[in-house]
């Protein structure tokens, strides 16, 4: 998440929540960011982060969520169901970040 200040909250990252292997955790974790930053009047955010990072030699690859692309794909859509919700809440919009890479 962006959003910083001195009142927030911090969820894991993408990494570590995808070692939950509970992709309802991400989306609540993802609701949870989404609320807390659109009540400081943020509406948006460059997340989630969808590159599939296999090579740890790659500084941010603790950014983007692991595992096969089943499980990459479950915690991706369930991060922006959480981040997006139905908007009757609140608005919150995502914007993919690093889609694809070249080897």
């Amino acid at each position: 998440m962006l959003y910083m200040d001195q009142n927030n909250n911090f969820s894991g990252s993408n990494w570590a929540e995808s070692c939950s292997w509970d992709p309802a955790l991400v989306e609540k974790s993802s609701k949870f960011e989404a609320l807390e930053a659109s009540s400081a009047g943020i509406n948006w955010t460059f997340a989630p982060m969808v590159d599939i990072a296999r090579d740890p030699r790659w500084g941010r690859i603790v950014e983007g969520f692991r595992g096969g692309s089943i499980s990459w794909f479950a915690n991706v859509s369930s991060e922006v169901r959480g981040f997006q919700g139905d908007f009757s809440e609140f608005q919150y919009s995502c914007m993919r970040k690093a889609l694809c890479g070249i080897r």
